[in-house]
């Protein structure tokens, strides 16, 4: 067998496809094909099939001399094993997070799931201690975290390496999972991720499971021998202090021989933190709880009376049954000279801390919408209102509600069973509406002023009211902001002085499409803010938030992948992306979904299989010195607002404009409802033959204009000029477009092969100086067909029509 330097730094990576485990070495000079393992030969390419009949393992650091492949499994019988000495340094440092059961069996899946929490907790902690270099793997039963590190092999990096796992152990550890702190040896053997792990007997309830790595870290970070003591001196751990492990304490006998309670204390191992002195006692702080040595902060205590009596405990609920007498048996202490045995009884009808949370969770009021999210009524600062079981927000709720009824804080772990409990129950109710600021239910509009009064705006054929019993449930979030209250008003002129357009025809779209805004249930355009610096883009932006959404947080920037911006979109009702300067295809393409409405579903954890779906029609404000939207799909989608450049001697200050802007805002908001509730009772009527790209924005802008004293036609003729506009854009910012419109220009009609085009249409760039190294032009004749597709209709618009032919040889014809 060929002789190899084998180690998971150059060997091994998971990658899963398809719910299909593969191994692939990444070292391209490994010749190895194969393990070879009680003289069974296992090639790689095939261990994503091993069925597991032996469990496989590997070293985890390096090795000082190249050894036989077999060396570097757990060797059979009669072989040699690897020793300490042999290694030269750590590369890794195994946190094995290993689930409390019986010896050689599997771990049930609540048994598994236990050490994926302990694992998240962990890696949470890691990284805020700076220590993010670390892969994180499944072994099966439990979980693995592999610290990345590069430290010399010798005895004062081992006893560190030890302490380290320790401090994790008495930091982490719980009665269901605990941090081995035996894997601390440079020869430390893990599982060769990939394998079945095998313990006991494959049964439905303690499954056999594949081991895999999750996550490869960053492979470029290392953690020094100072970065593990910084977390040993952070955890507050001592080789110095003697700890004891009460699931092997032997209770041995001492008799007081004259000590004080706090020398017995000292003298079995039980180390005190420090004394509170009062007027008939001394309480004694301890270091660590002696019934649960991983509850570190402080919580265990003794109690001495003046009148002999000892009392002994821990503020945790999972050691409320311990006190004296418990710990005097768990260390054999015979502390005689006192009265020990008149300790007070713990009151049986005291209700725990899982029982005080679990009441508060079962009275109230549940909510489930049609995307399986639930929500719960309350009443906050004497306001109702509807919060997400699985916020931030709520998990504060429900922890002040328990420290008003107990003066205590309560466990994230009690919390977590609370909000189980609520999404358990909402399985029972019947999917309701939940909207965020404005919604529509029966065709009536509700809008949420988010006063402490509860507020609400209904909107109706018959006219609007302000009214506290909404039909809709709303939710907020932290940036939302109270909305004045409306006043009747009808003209929409009073926005006149408030908006500066270039061309009086993006007036009047602006009203409309702003109006519009209010209408949940409808497809609107995307509005495109462009224009040069000093054309006000991002004050124009703030005024349409602050008129339909006001946020704390009234613009953000674009985020940089399709998961931020999906959070983005579902979390707020009208989106104000501020200075943009490019738009990626991913992005462009999530945009044009949240328009015309649509799902985004990924996976809430990258080690379950259950997804997050998130629905979102939204309006979106997008700005920037160029039209920022390029693609002629999401061109097809927007209104190209151009703002003029406002002159030195007009302008004014921010804070005198928003003085204006609040006086004029309950005017504003009435003039919008009272149109929307006359545009109501026109729209069904409307009939149209020419209709824009997004049908029902056009009809409601139609019947909007038409009440709003603007006209109808007039709107229709901004509208449809205005998707011109952005037709000729998505052309120009297309090279190929671009390329078709001057090759046209000299052709009536011409048909060819997809190549023999390019090849004209290279030459067409060469003379107008077009940009053929960009992206959007194509590298071979191939991909030629695609983007012709994506601005077939464009070019159709003003006249060149393009017709691809599939045949023996595929043909382009094209023609104006």
């Amino acid at each position: 067998m060929e002789s190899y330097q084998l180690n998971i730094l150059d060997t091994l990576s998971i990658l899963k496809k398809d719910g299909v485990v593969n191994i692939m070495y990444m070292n391209s000079d490994n010749k190895v094909k194969a393990i070879r393992y009680d003289d069974k030969e296992i090639l790689l390419k095939d261990l994503a099939k091993y069925d597991g009949k032996y469990n496989i393992y590997l070293t985890l650091n390096q090795i000082r001399t190249e050894l036989d492949i077999g060396d570097l499994n757990r060797p059979p019988k009669g072989r040699k094993s690897i020793s300490d000495k042999e290694i030269e340094k750590y590369l890794f440092i195994l946190i094995d997070l290993d689930p409390e059961r019986k010896s050689k069996t599997s771990s049930t899946n609540d048994e598994h799931n236990a050490a994926k929490e302990m694992l998240e907790d962990i890696k949470k902690y890691l990284i805020s201690m700076g220590l993010d270099g670390f892969i994180t793997a499944s072994s099966g039963n439990g979980y693995h975290i592999l610290l990345r590190v590069d430290i010399d092999n010798n005895v004062d990096n081992i006893k560190t390496v030890k302490e380290f796992l320790k401090s994790l152990d008495s930091k982490f550890s719980n009665d269901k999972v605990k941090v081995d702190t035996s894997t601390y040896n440079p020869a430390r053997l893990t599982r060769f991720y990939g394998t079945m792990t095998c313990k006991g007997i494959d049964t439905e309830d303690r499954p056999h499971r594949r081991s895999a790595i999750i996550d490869i870290g960053n492979p470029n970070k290392h953690s020094s021998i100072d970065d593990l003591q910084r977390i040993i001196n952070d955890l507050g751990y001592s080789s110095k202090i003697k700890r004891q492990n009460i699931m092997n304490i032997k209770p041995v006998k001492k008799e007081n021989n004259g000590l004080s309670l706090e020398e017995c204390l000292i003298n079995v191992g039980i180390n005190i933190s420090h004394k509170k002195i009062g007027d008939d006692q001394i309480i004694y702080v301890l270091e660590r709880c002696p019934f649960k040595e991983h509850h570190t902060d402080k919580s265990a205590y003794v109690i001495e009376y003046n009148n002999g009596n000892i009392h002994a405990g821990c503020h945790h609920d999972s050691c409320s049954e311990n006190n004296w007498n418990t710990l005097k048996e768990l260390y054999g202490i015979n502390y005689s000279g006192k009265n020990t045995d008149n300790i007070a009884e713990k009151d049986k009808t005291k209700e725990t801390q899982e029982e005080i949370i679990l009441g508060i969770a079962d009275k109230l009021d549940i909510y489930r919408t049609n995307m399986d999210e639930v929500y719960v009524k309350l009443n906050i600062n004497n306001r109702i209102s509807h919060l997400n079981v699985g916020s931030d927000k709520f998990k504060r709720w429900i922890t002040l509600e328990y420290y008003s009824k107990t003066k205590r804080m309560p466990s994230t772990e009690n919390i977590g069973k609370a909000v189980n409990l609520i999404k358990a129950k909402s399985m029972l109710q019947d999917q309701v509406t939940i909207g965020k600021r404005c919604s529509v239910i029966d065709e009536n509009i509700y809008y949420d002023l988010m006063n402490n009064k509860g507020e609400v705006v209904k909107v109706s054929k018959d006219g609007w009211t302000i009214t506290t019993n909404s039909e809709c449930i709303f939710d907020s979030n932290t940036s939302m902001k109270e909305q004045v209250r409306p006043i009747e008003y009808e003209s929409l002129d009073i926005l006149d002085k408030y908006f500066r357009y270039k061309d009086t025809n993006h007036l009047i779209l602006q009203k409309i499409a702003l109006v519009s805004l209010f209408i949940d249930n409808i497809q609107r355009p995307i509005c495109v803010l462009h224009g040069e610096k000093g054309s006000a883009k991002t004050s124009t932006m703030k005024l349409i938030r602050n008129i339909v959404d006001p946020s704390s947080v009234p613009t953000t920037s674009l985020p940089r992948t399709v998961d931020d911006l999906a959070v983005t979109l579902s979390n707020q009702y009208l989106i104000c992306f501020d200075n943009i300067d490019r738009i990626s295809n991913d992005i462009s393409d999530l945009l044009c979904t949240a328009v015309t409405g649509g799902g985004y579903a990924k996976r809430k954890l990258y080690t379950d299989s259950e997804q997050q779906v998130m629905y979102f029609k939204k309006g979106i404000v997008l700005n920037g010195i160029n039209v920022v939207a390029t693609r002629p799909d999401l061109l097809d989608r927007c209104i190209l607002f151009e703002l003029e450049r406002i002159p030195s001697s007009e302008r004014i200050g921010e804070n005198e404009l928003n003085k204006r802007i609040e006086e004029d805002m309950p005017k504003i908001l009435g003039a919008i409802f009272t149109i929307i509730s006359k545009a109501m009772n026109k729209y069904k009527s409307i009939k149209l033959n020419d209709l824009g790209r997004l049908t029902d924005f056009t009809r409601w802008g139609y019947a909007i204009a038409e009440v709003s004293g603007i006209g109808g036609d007039v709107f229709l003729n901004a509208y449809l000029n205005n998707q011109n506009d952005s037709n000729y854009e998505a052309i120009q910012s297309n090279p190929v477009g671009e390329a078709i419109i001057k090759f046209m220009e000299s052709n009536r009609k011409w048909d060819g092969t997809s190549t023999e085009l390019l090849k004209e249409l290279i030459k067409v760039a060469e003379e107008e100086n077009i940009n053929v190294s960009s992206s959007g032009w194509p590298k071979a004749a191939n991909s030629l067909s695609r983007r012709l597709n994506e601005i077939k209709s464009n070019l159709q618009d003003i006249g060149i029509s393009i017709q691809i032919v599939k045949g023996k040889e595929r043909k382009i014809i094209i023609s104006k």
